[in-house]
């Protein structure tokens, strides 16, 4: 991977030499952090088995801020050279970085070192600033209520994994489930997700009395039905996906997500529960894939 790596980034240096602040060169410089932040997701997750585990760790942040720089670079130059950004991709993508960092404090790194907070107020602030404006290409398709609460899922994530504050998080769970109309499936499961975790462990004067665990046998049953049907939903796209894919491993690798695998009646509910999340695992958007 480091081979390849530094190769491409020989190529690069070469494209932009011969092409100078292109918008071929600065698709291919967003390509390049996006693989500089995939090594260092890996790099770090993998750090403890690796043979030096410090070295790795050490890369790891290095290629986090390689990436850092890039995506800013990428922006400035798009700005001063004119060239249109596309505010979607450039959303997607962001909600891709953080994601991927909250999976790095998951298995133990501090997130004052990843400077997660900064992701998290930059992505923020970038989308207060563009919901004054309706007509933002960044709401062509979805609305300014589904950008915020796509925000809202990953903020969510944020209270329960990096600060572990239920109570906050449970305030933007509670907020997107009563005030908005329609929920994405992945915002509806990390809400319900939070307000069982709320449920089972705060002490706030606002959590409801439930003596005999009524609310949280409820709430563990549509949680257990929602992520279940979450899991058909991505494992349609991604197959979807793949099958699409100019790729023959990506064909073939489709056939491994297949809506049935989700509906096999004589599986326990145990059985189901591990598959699906194993599956929402596997795919859950931490780190950046380009189709060829």
């Amino acid at each position: 991977m480091s081979l390849c790596l530094n190769l491409v980034y020989v190529v690069g240096d070469k494209f932009y030499n011969e092409q100078g602040w292109s918008e071929e060169c600065l698709v291919f410089m967003q390509y390049l952090a996006n693989r500089y932040f995939n090594r260092a997701i890996f790099l770090l997750t993998t750090s403890a088995d690796h043979k030096q585990p410090k070295d790795a760790i050490a890369l790891g942040f290095r290629d986090l801020q390689i990436v850092t720089d890039m995506d800013v670079e990428i922006v400035d130059q798009c700005t001063e050279m004119g060239f249109q950004i596309n505010r979607s991709e450039r959303f997607d993508l962001m909600i891709s970085r953080i994601r991927g960092l909250i999976s790095l404090v998951q298995v133990g790194f501090s997130p004052e070192e990843l400077y997660i907070d900064d992701q998290l107020t930059d992505f923020y602030n970038e989308l207060m600033i563009a919901t004054k404006n309706p007509a933002h290409e960044l709401f062509k398709d979805i609305g300014v209520t589904g950008r915020m609460q796509k925000f809202e899922t990953e903020l969510i994530k944020y209270y329960r994994v990096v600060k572990k504050d239920y109570d906050k998080g449970a305030e933007v769970a509670i907020r997107m489930l009563i005030e908005d109309e329609y929920l994405f499936c992945e915002a509806e499961v990390e809400a319900i997700k939070m307000l069982l975790l709320f449920q089972k462990t705060s002490s706030s004067n606002l959590r409801p009395l439930d003596t005999d665990g009524v609310i949280v046998r409820d709430l563990s049953a549509y949680f257990d039905q929602i992520q279940n049907n979450f899991s058909k939903i991505r494992s349609s796209y991604v197959r979807y996906s793949m099958q699409n894919s100019n790729s023959d491993v990506g064909r073939t690798a489709s056939k491994l997500f297949t809506i049935e695998s989700f509906e096999a009646v004589e599986e326990d509910g145990e059985t189901l529960r591990r598959k699906s999340e194993s599956f929402m695992h596997s795919s859950a958007g931490d780190f950046t894939m380009e189709k060829f």
